[in-house]
């Protein structure tokens, strides 16, 4: 009897002990929804969001590269901790990490000060990406893959470009693809333009927008890809080298590459980057473009300059071309999980997924679409689009 109440004692103990462990999440992926991501899991938190890393409860950080959040989320996990770790490190990057399981960087969870710079690794749980697992190289494990939201990509020029440049075509593209540079007159027609270089921004081979692009234009092949150093447009040459995988030239965000179309220089720039890295393209000076002769929304013109640094974009688009099928160059957003595990982490990615949709029904300013407003689908990256 004795023995059986020691057992009992310590059952108890254990039980108690369960009940108050921490829940640790490592996050990684896509930076062209680390936005949506962002806010979506701090809404799972709500009031019970007491730190994080950097900035401090109450700062937005959903553009931040790198976030550590922690609280509790009584609807899942009671009063246990739970540290959430964001890296957002790429789409095609973070389907790496889940398939070989890598080791990656985290911002700690020290939140003792305001910003923390010290890092710590771990394999990450999850991963967001704009693509499917079958477009990027690392398909040798099956992930479950759930679709959460549809992110719209855009051409943007930059804040030193032509504003005769309004319209960027597929062959065009296809042109541009390997050289990088192209004359101005290629995009307006006209022969005073014939000495005027656009220089063409880009990601590094960890990107679902660069692979979204390439799927939507049918290339294939290196990019040249040109960024700004004190004003002047050069050809980037240094590899991007993660868990020994070479990712080649390229910026290795969307908000790195709204920063080199913004920025001084003695020509202009194009680029392609997910709509909410878009949009700082444009309050800094810069246009969302036509492509294809489409724009991903109604009530913009890449024909009108822009007023009160930049104006026109709403915060709440009407994203009807994109939801009928008259845009194509867009992505399913996907959430990637290793199969077969349990316990915590598919509790988490279950509820994950609804707390996305919520919050991109009421986010402000709103940078994707719900699955449910879909009119149309497409089977593959680049796939026919069909209702």
């Amino acid at each position: 009897m004795k023995k059986l109440l020691t057992l009992a004692m310590l059952g108890g103990l254990f039980a108690a002990t369960t009940l108050q462990a921490q829940v640790n999440i490592y996050i990684s992926g896509s930076t062209a929804f680390r936005s949506n991501a962002y806010r979506a899991i701090t809404n799972l938190y709500g009031a019970n969001l007491t730190g994080q890393n950097p900035g401090g409860v109450g700062a937005n950080d959903s553009g931040s590269s790198q976030v550590t959040l922690q609280g509790t989320i009584p609807s899942l996990y009671s009063t246990q901790t739970v540290t959430i770790y964001l890296s957002w490190n790429g789409s095609v990057q973070g389907t790496h990490n889940l398939v070989n399981n890598d080791n990656i960087s985290f911002l700690t969870n020290d939140f003792s000060i305001l910003s923390d710079t010290n890092l710590i690794t771990h394999t990450p749980d999850l991963a967001f990406s704009d693509v499917f697992q079958i477009t990027t190289p690392f398909n040798a494990t099956a992930l479950v893959d759930t679709n959460v939201a549809v992110q719209p990509f855009c051409w943007a020029r930059g804040v030193n470009a032509s504003t005769n440049i309004t319209d960027i075509t597929m062959q065009q593209i296809q042109e541009c693809w390997s050289v990088g540079t192209m004359e101005l007159s290629y995009f307006t027609g006209k022969s005073s333009d014939d000495t005027t270089n656009v220089y063409f921004t880009g990601r590094n081979k960890d990107s679902g927008s660069r692979l979204t692009v390439a799927s939507d234009v049918f290339v294939s092949g290196t990019p040249s890809i040109f960024a700004n150093t004190n004003g002047i447009w050069f050809k980037m040459a240094t590899n991007t080298i993660a868990n020994n995988v070479s990712y080649g030239p390229g910026f290795s965000s969307g908000s790195q590459e709204a920063l080199a179309l913004t920025a001084p220089a003695n020509g202009g720039g194009l680029g392609y980057l997910g709509y909410s890295d878009a949009r700082t393209v444009v309050t800094g000076g810069g246009q969302i473009i036509n492509y294809n002769g489409a724009l991903p929304f109604n009530g913009y013109s890449a024909n009108v300059p822009l007023v009160g640094n930049g104006a026109q974009l709403s915060n709440t688009p009407d994203f009807t071309p994109i939801i009928k099928g008259q845009y194509s160059l867009w992505a399913y957003e996907h959430l990637f999980m290793r199969s077969g595990l349990t316990g915590n982490i598919p509790a988490f990615y279950a509820a994950v997924v609804p707390a996305i949709d919520s919050d991109i029904a009421t986010a402000t300013p709103v940078t994707a679409i719900r699955l449910s407003q879909m009119l149309v689908a497409r089977p593959a990256d680049g796939g026919t689009i069909h209702p």
